[in-house]
């Protein structure tokens, strides 16, 4: 009886070391050795999140070291890289867009160019010296505070997006050689300045309510060129709305 006892333990021993080998899924190996936590899906999937949210911030400290070594030449390759993507969606989402492919315009990789360089010598520079002056001169004190922030935006649309759309203008219309008839640059800003006010107030407030906030005064040309892409991606957007709209007065 001891016997058979002892053969009917070994008999069920080999089969639970059969079933653990033919079924992987079984708790008993799901462990990667004895005593260690179970790797699920949500255990990878944290451990992917950390890993992105690792690689995020070593590029981050990387640029914030890069920028404290060289902060105005830094800014200014930010804003041409920034400006001149920007170009490129804007460019790229035109073309999408368009109704008649025949009439889509071709990339226009001077106007990138003109862009990209506005960002480097004119962007990057006087927008570095505008956002430290807001720091330094509005509520130093508490800069996060609402009435802070609050001001900060006031001023950065009234009187500094007036001055920067402007002088895009101004950029634009001195160095396009398309040798398309161009209206003079006061005739330009009489235009379509307010037009263009209208959009950006429509859109950048509440970003910059966020950047003023929370954003640190170092990084914040950084986060300005990367929302600018999606700027562009708004001003398309609402370009080809105005454009149905004219449609559909067009055909009553």
């Amino acid at each position: 009886m001891a016997i058979r006892e002892t053969s009917d333990a070994a008999l069920i021993s080999d089969t639970m070391m059969i079933s653990t080998r033919l079924c992987p899924s079984s708790s008993l190996v799901r462990g990667k050795k004895e005593g260690s936590s179970l790797v699920t899906p949500r255990t990878k999937r944290t451990r992917k999140s950390r890993v992105q949210h690792t690689t995020v911030s070593t590029l981050l400290s990387e640029y914030e070291s890069i920028l404290n070594q060289s902060p105005m030449l830094v800014k200014s390759l930010t804003s041409l890289f920034g400006f001149g993507v920007a170009d490129v969606v804007a460019q790229g989402l035109s073309t999408s867009t368009n109704a008649d492919a025949r009439s889509s315009p071709k990339f226009d990789g001077a106007r990138t160019l003109r862009f990209a360089a506005f960002g480097f010598f004119f962007y990057g520079p006087t927008s570095s010296v505008w956002y430290s002056s807001l720091d330094t001169y509005i509520l130093p004190e508490n800069p996060t505070s609402g009435l802070a922030v609050a001001s900060k935006v006031f001023a950065d649309q009234v009187l500094w997006a007036p001055v920067l759309i402007s002088s895009l203008f101004a950029f634009d219309l001195a160095f396009d050689t398309s040798g398309r008839t161009k209206p003079t640059l006061s005739k330009k800003i009489e235009n379509d300045l307010f037009s263009a006010l209208k959009v950006n107030w429509s859109f950048w407030p509440m970003f910059h309510l966020f950047s003023f906030r929370f954003v640190p005064s170092e990084d914040r040309i950084l986060y300005i060129n990367c929302v600018q892409v999606l700027f562009n991606v708004f001003l398309v957007y609402t370009s080809s709305k105005r454009e149905e709209g004219k449609g559909d007065e067009d055909s009553i």
